[in-house]
Formats: C-alpha cells, structure tokens, sequence
C-alpha cells in the first residue's frame, strides 16, 4: 500500500529531468509525444519534446494565449492518437496532433464531467459520466465506436467520477457515485475481444467512502496484473488523505484500504496515475503543512509503497496528469497561473 518515506531527491529508479513552462494554464494532458491543452474553441495545443524523447525535458511552449484556455477545465483523456472531452453535452475528440476534425461521439455526456480513455483490441474505449435523468441520477457508459455504447452502472446505482485501469488484457472500470453521507466505490472488469459484445465481470462495491464534493475524482492505477483505485477524500470529520483500494486482478468486496493522510483537508485536490519504469506511480497534491491556507506540494510515488519525492511547490495546483513513455514519463501540472512539465527517466 502507498505509505511515506520522504526522500530529498529523485526516486529509486526514476530520476526527475528538467522543468518545463508550458504556457497558460488549461486543460493539459501529459503524453508520451509531450502536453495535450484544450482550448476553449475546441482546438488541441500540443507542446512536443523539444530536442529528444519527453523523458528527457525540454518541452516546447504552447503558443495561444492565456484567454484560450478554461483555467479549470479538464484535461482530456488522450488514448489510441486522440483526445477525448466533453463540452456542450456531446462527447468528442481529435487527433492528439491537432489535425483532422472535430468528431461528435455521444450527444448524451455530464457537462464538467472528466473522461476516461484506454487502448483495446480493435480501437480505443471511451468511458464517461452520461447525463442525470429525470431523477436527477447519472451513470457511467462506455464508448466503444460508432453504434457501440453500453451501460457500466447498474439499475440503481449512479455515478460522479470514472477511470479505467487495464489489466491482462482487460479493462477495469472504477467509479465512485458521491454523496453527501456516503460515496460508494464501483468496480468492474470489462473484457473486450474485437467487435463482438463485450464481456462485463459483475459490478462490485469495493468500498463505501465518506461524504464526497463537487470537486472529487476517482483514479485508477495497474502494474499490468492488479489494479487499484486512488480516491481523496475525508477520513472522518477531521482527517482528510488519499485512500488506496486494491482490486487485484478483479474486483471484489472488503478490500483494505490505506490512506495516506494529508496535513490539512484540500479541495481541489489533484491525483494522476501511471506506469513509470514497470512501476505503478501516483502523483498528488496536498497541503504542505496543516495551517489554513499552508502553501501545496505536489508529491510522487509509487502506489505500492517506498519512498516519495516533491516534485514542485505551489500556492494551490489545478491539475495534474502523469504519462508514460518509452524509457520513462512525463508529469504534467497546473498551478500558480502556468502550465508546468518535467521529464521522468528511468534510471
């Protein structure tokens, strides 16, 4: 499980390159081929590597100005050479690069709901939060081409937040359904073989949170066999951190959570997994200290636990997003104004 031991450098393993100012901040998404940013218009800003792979830094600056970019908007979910968002009720995407068109995918998307995407056989998988119906309910579908749409969350049950993990060939989808008194966590593994219906392993509650915010996100981190899901939220009334659930290679029930506790509660609060180096990492901000208002640090480490290292200090961070990349990665983050990237290298 994710537990702490500071270091004051880079990790074991990894070493962290140099930094990057992107441009304004916006929407970004770290890849391997450099940041992805969202324009308000609907356009793509791709800021490359500007001389070698993005494990190396150093990537080149966006050119748009800081009037483009929804400060607070989502970064979109990039898988398969496209960006995937949603914006006025639809569902899109286009080419990771910028080029070709815009392409409409559902018409049926939560506006300010974030987007999930990963790379299956036959094409890409696109998994969103669909617009509440008239019981104000709303729940998880997953794209999986033109005709092919199918509902994740059961009769029942609704959904806020979604993210996909893969796993030994197969998809585990997690989404929490936030409340005020309780948030439950739902997991279930999505095996997808061509253009034949796909096979959907039962919906598990692999955990029940506390009361979730407008803000709170769920993530999903693998090593390739087993998946967990990373979710910050409130311990109890007075203890906020980071919870990790392990769901193994399929989900079940009573798993053991950990959490990693923050000095302070935070809100955003901004977390990003990846597979760095064959390793499983998260990348999260918390609250430097457990003063009102204490300055934000953004923090790395792996998911199963070692040492930890701060990557940047900050007055608050919008975002963050983590990449993998042949030989390492790229951490993309948000804060003080900025869009900032640095490079990851397997060492």
């Amino acid at each position: 499980m994710l537990a702490e031991v500071p270091t004051d450098g880079g990790l074991p393993g990894l070493g962290l390159r140099e930094l990057s100012d992107v441009g304004p901040a916006g929407p970004a998404t770290a890849t391997e081929d450099g940041v992805v940013m969202l324009t308000k218009s609907g356009a793509i800003a791709l800021a490359r590597s500007a001389k070698g792979p993005v494990r190396k830094g150093k990537i080149d600056s966006v050119p748009e100005p800081a009037a483009a970019f929804a400060v607070l908007g989502r970064g979109p979910a990039v898988a398969g050479g496209y960006a995937h968002w949603v914006s006025g009720g639809r569902l899109h995407r286009r080419r990771a690069d910028g080029s070709g068109e815009l392409e409409s995918l559902a018409d049926d998307a939560r506006d300010g709901a974030r987007v999930a995407a990963a790379v299956v056989k036959g094409g890409t998988a696109v998994a969103y939060v669909a617009r509440a119906d008239s019981d104000g309910t709303s729940r998880v579908k997953l794209w999986l081409g033109q005709g092919r749409t199918l509902d994740l969350t059961v009769e029942g049950a609704g959904a806020s937040s979604v993210a996909l993990a893969s796993v030994d060939g197969r998809l585990i989808a997690v989404s929490i359904d936030g409340r005020s008194a309780m948030t439950p966590l739902h997991a279930r593994s999505i095996s997808i073989d061509g253009p034949g219906p796909p096979e959907l392993g039962p919906d598990v509650v692999a955990w029940v949170a506390g009361p979730a915010h407008a803000f709170t996100e769920v993530s999903a981190g693998s090593d390739g066999t087993s998946a967990w899901a990373l979710l910050p939220i409130e311990r109890d009334a007075t203890h906020f951190g980071l919870a990790t659930v392990p769901l193994g290679s399929e989900p079940h029930m009573d798993a053991e959570v950990a959490f990693l506790e923050y000095p302070n509660g935070i809100d955003l609060a901004p977390v990003a997994t990846a597979r760095l180096c064959g390793k499983p990492y998260v990348a999260l901000a918390r609250p430097a200290a457990a003063a009102p208002r204490s300055p934000q640090e953004l923090v790395l480490a792996p998911i199963a636990g070692g040492e930890t290292a701060v990557l940047a200090n900050a007055a608050g961070f919008a975002a963050v997003s983590l990449a993998a990349a042949p030989g390492g990665g790229l951490v993309v983050y948000v804060a003080d104004g900025r869009t900032w990237a640095r490079g990851l290298e397997c060492r």
